[in-house]
C-alpha cells in the first residue's frame, strides 16, 4: 500500500478475520518497508489481495 510510509515505500497490511487489517511493524511499532533497497523511497502502488484458507 503507497501513501502509508513517508517518503514513499511499500507497506504490507494483513487479516486474520478478512474485515480488520493491520500493518506489518518492526521493533519499534513503525510500519515497515517491505519494497526493495533500489525502489525503497520511490511512490508505488501495488494494491493486492489474497486470501489464504476459509474465513
Amino acid at each position: 500500500m503507497d501513501g502509508v510510509l513517508p517518503g514513499g515505500g511499500l507497506a504490507l497490511a494483513v487479516s486474520g478475520d478478512g474485515r480488520s487489517r493491520s500493518f506489518l511493524r518492526d521493533e519499534a511499532g513503525r510500519i515497515r518497508n517491505i519494497a526493495p533497497p533500489e525502489v525503497a523511497r520511490e511512490p508505488l502502488l501495488f494494491a493486492s489481495m489474497i486470501r489464504v484458507g476459509r474465513a
